[in-house]
């Protein structure tokens, strides 16, 4: 979630709604690579085909 309400009631709010995670704004660019990533983890992606996807493979999943 990218909000720019950033109050512990409406982190609460969020979380109690299923959010997978809560970003503030302004936020940094630059971590959003590695926010992703920790969240694909959590869902039990792999890293690597991620980064095959990027490269443009393709993935299988069996």
């Amino acid at each position: 979630m990218l909000t720019s309400k950033a109050s512990h009631l409406h982190i609460d709010l969020a979380d109690k709604g299923g959010a997978d995670d809560y970003v503030t704004k302004p936020f940094d660019v630059a971590s959003i690579p590695d926010r992703v990533a920790a969240l694909l983890r959590g869902a039990g992606i792999a890293r690597a085909a991620l980064e095959g996807a990027a490269a443009g493979d393709a993935i299988e999943d069996d």
